[in-house]
């Protein structure tokens, strides 16, 4: 199911995805809200790099956004609680981490296409360029000139 509005991962849904809740016991509601609202934030850098600045943060989204968003909050959230680097469960939380922010790099390079609806309410790909039969077209003006025949 595609999410609308808000943060792009909940709390809930970092647990939900994978990562034990033990993990972040410690944290405050608070803190874990600060944390998928800055996982929502970093994620939109990528889209903003792809989309525009008008297009986030976006209206819907699909599972490869959440996804991304609750692997990136859950690395904050454990960087918040403390960092164990000899713990597995947190160097898997790191390499979920390192998944995401990849994932998103290929998003911004249109390697990766998610299923979104940007701010600006277009649907990604909505701006094409134009093609134009003309031979010569003044870019300041957009006035066109008489074809040379070809």
């Amino acid at each position: 199911m595609p999410g609308i509005a808000g943060p792009y991962a909940t709390a809930v849904d970092v647990g939900n995805l994978g990562y034990p809740q033990q993990a972040f016991v410690q944290l405050t509601a608070d803190q874990m809200t600060e944390c998928t609202n800055a996982a929502s934030d970093q994620c939109d850098t990528f889209f903003r790099g792809r989309w525009g600045y008008d297009a986030v943060p976006l209206l819907v989204w699909d599972f490869a956004v959440r996804l991304a968003s609750a692997r990136i909050a859950a690395f904050l959230m454990i960087n918040v609680r403390g960092y164990k680097a000899d713990s597995s469960a947190d160097k898997n939380i790191k390499s979920g981490y390192d998944m995401a922010i990849e994932w998103l790099d290929q998003v911004q390079r249109q390697q990766k296409h998610p299923l979104v609806t940007l701010a600006n309410n277009t649907s990604v790909g909505g701006a094409q360029p134009i093609c134009s039969t003309f031979s010569v077209v003044d870019l300041s003006t957009g006035a066109t000139g008489t074809n040379r025949g070809w």
